[in-house]
């Protein structure tokens, strides 16, 4: 009886310790669990932060980006429609050039010759629907300004204007070369005028 009585005790004792060391294990379970927790928790909201900076900026860099294009795009529009402006002028001027009245349309021709006509012989062969070209028009401008003009057959091959033949070159005079030599020379002008600067 003793003895069982002691076997009791015994593992009546064996299992309040077990029951003291489960309770422990599951006191510091319960600890690891809540450490676990709140270690992801702060894992969770720095993440969370994270993928929000970076889409932030992301966005940023987005927005960015959008308005740059925006303003590419604008100032390509802008320098479109100048460029356009700058076309028109220059071929409204052609425009008045082709129309100028009969006397002040030879003086203009005058002045062209005088710009491409180096001296010697000198072969004028012009467009075929330029009228003002005459073998009396070329003998004033030969005595008037020491020439040495000969004019030849009307060309197709210019559709305005005239081409200028000597021994060794041949120089063309056409509307065309008129107006890029106009351009070149007063564009920035006409864009100071029209724009304010000096670009075209």
């Amino acid at each position: 009886m003793e003895e069982s009585k002691k076997l009791e005790e015994i593992l009546s004792s064996i299992e309040a310790k077990a029951a003291e060391e489960v309770n422990e294990i599951n006191k510091a379970a319960d600890s690891e669990i809540e450490g676990l927790k709140k270690e992801f928790g702060k894992r969770k909201t720095a993440h969370i932060e994270s993928m929000k900076k970076k889409f932030e900026r992301e966005g940023e860099l987005k927005k960015r980006q959008i308005i740059t294009e925006y303003r590419l795009t604008a100032r390509r529009e802008v320098l479109d429609i100048k460029q356009k402006l700058m076309d028109e002028v220059f071929n409204e001027l052609l425009d008045r050039l082709r129309g100028l009245e009969k006397t002040r349309y030879a003086d203009f021709m005058e002045r062209l010759l005088g710009e491409a006509v180096s001296g010697g012989d000198v072969d004028i062969v012009p467009a075929e629907k330029e009228s003002i070209f005459s073998k009396s028009y070329i003998d004033k401008l030969n005595k008037k300004n020491g020439w040495k003009l000969n004019l030849g057959k009307k060309t197709t091959r210019i559709e305005d204007g005239f081409i200028l033949k000597e021994a060794n070159s041949e120089t063309v005079v056409d509307f065309r070369n008129i107006s890029e030599f106009l351009r070149d020379m007063y564009a920035g002008d006409v864009a100071e005028q029209l724009f304010g600067d000096k670009s075209e």
